[in-house]
């Protein structure tokens, strides 16, 4: 997804992309300054429910109240808020970090569950990965040169 970035995006960029694992990539002048990542939403519920008595495996939904009123909503509104709040509390932190305004990508499965549930501004973009490996391959395809 940073290749996507690298050619698409003039200002800086923070890619932030909701897989099996979440990868924040920060993006300027077509090089990669660095990265974070955290475990996904999937792996985060299969620690809880595989890792603590009596907590069912639950579908990723985002319930209506952030505070949660059984079990199941409990759980929900701690994979999504939660993510949520990690995203917008790491942009807050490189921006603190980097000392400038960037734009942020959201891209990966859970975009567009996740995406309007954080506060700041940001473009959901779920074919930046694909975006990537298009340039990557029309960079190395031998047939244009």
């Amino acid at each position: 997804c940073a290749a996507a970035a690298l050619e698409a995006i003039k200002t800086p960029v923070l890619v932030v992309d909701l897989g099996t694992a979440i990868k924040y990539i920060y993006v300027k002048n077509k090089s990669i300054l660095g990265v974070i990542i955290t475990p996904g939403v999937g792996i985060s519920i299969k620690a809880l429910v595989g890792n603590t008595a009596l907590l069912p495996d639950i579908d990723i939904e985002v319930p209506k109240k952030v505070l949660g009123t059984n079990t199941i909503s409990c759980m929900q509104s701690g994979v999504t808020y939660g993510v949520a709040a990690q995203v917008d509390g790491l942009i807050e932190r490189i921006r603190d970090e980097v000392n400038e305004n960037f734009a942020v990508i959201l891209t990966g499965g859970l975009s567009q569950t996740i995406a309007p549930l954080c506060k700041h501004e940001l473009t959901r973009d779920s074919d930046v990965v694909l975006n990537g490996l298009l340039n990557i391959f029309n960079r190395n395809d031998i047939s244009h040169k």
